[in-house]
């Protein structure tokens, strides 16, 4: 129990971190505020883990998996990272309908490139040194009991690592779509070992999240959260719903791929896939055309 207390202070030191960095120090340090605190988070959290001489048994790489898999895990990432760019603006439209803002993340500026470099780029890697290399392997020696795998209590494992990584968005809209892809990149990982291909769909989410800073001019400030902000808030759960059809065959195909395994699909699996995609693009289509 006191083992898991100390991960859990570690884990409000690095919230403290990256919210000291990323907004009470962000006009002081500017476009290096966000690459800053994930490097000194990282400090923070190795250092606390170290002290408690709590140990990284499980490694994850940044290999690359055998083509299969790479495969499985892009196709899953896809229907994944389709889902939680949705489910953000629709969470960040309704948290704006209802009156309430919740964003500690602060303006940034700078030209484009750098931009790209230290509030993308760099922070995502960190950002996923951080989450999969550091705390994920913890999280699966701390809350998981000895006598039973990683795959008999992977989804309590998910919910823990995909809770912890939203709340790094410091955005109450954006902490939702961070959970539904903390989920599948969590997955993934633990069914790879290796946090390549989740490191680079991470990053594309993060470059569609911040994408509207690369249509800006240079010098001209950016705020975190306007990404799809002009949408109707009708259209955008239609487009959830076709995103939700496009992405269900998605995961599903990609998880075949993923397992060791792999049984041939029968035709009511096949049959119950088509009927779920239908509805959901039927549904989808139907909200979006009323909404206009």
């Amino acid at each position: 129990m006191k083992t898991k207390i100390y991960f859990l202070c570690t884990w409000v030191a690095v919230i403290a971190t990256l919210i000291l960095f990323e907004h009470f120090l962000s006009e002081q340090l500017g476009i290096w505020a966000t690459s800053l605190a994930h490097v000194i988070a990282l400090i923070v959290a190795i250092t606390m883990f170290a002290m408690a001489k709590i140990k990284n048994k499980t490694k994850f790489t940044l290999e690359l998996v055998p083509r299969r898999e790479t495969i499985g895990s892009s196709i899953v990432l896809s229907g994944g990272l389709l889902i939680a760019m949705f489910v953000r603006l629709l969470m960040q439209n309704l948290v704006a309908l209802i009156g309430l803002d919740f964003v500690l993340i602060s303006h940034h500026t700078g030209d484009q490139i750098t931009f790209v470099v230290l509030a993308i780029l760099l922070p995502t890697i960190f950002a996923e040194i951080l989450h999969r290399g550091i705390f994920l392997p913890r999280i699966i020696q701390l809350f998981t009991k000895s006598n039973e795998s990683i795959n008999e209590q992977k989804t309590h494992i998910l919910l823990i690592s995909a809770a912890l990584f939203a709340v790094t968005a410091l955005d109450l809209a954006g902490m939702f779509g961070l959970f539904i892809l903390g989920l599948f990149i969590t997955w993934v990982v633990l069914r790879t070992n290796s946090m390549l291909v989740p490191l680079i769909f991470h990053i594309i989410y993060n470059a569609l999240v911040r994408g509207e800073a690369l249509l800006l001019a240079a010098e001209e400030p950016w705020l975190i959260g306007n990404f799809g902000a002009a949408m109707d808030i009708w259209q955008i759960v239609g487009f959830a719903f076709i995103a939700l059809g496009v992405a269900t065959p998605s995961i599903y195909f990609g998880a075949r791929l993923l397992d060791e395994q792999e049984k041939r699909s029968s035709n009511s699996e096949i049959f119950s896939l088509v009927l779920v995609t239908l509805i959901l693009m039927l549904i989808g289509v139907s909200v979006t055309f009323f909404a206009r």
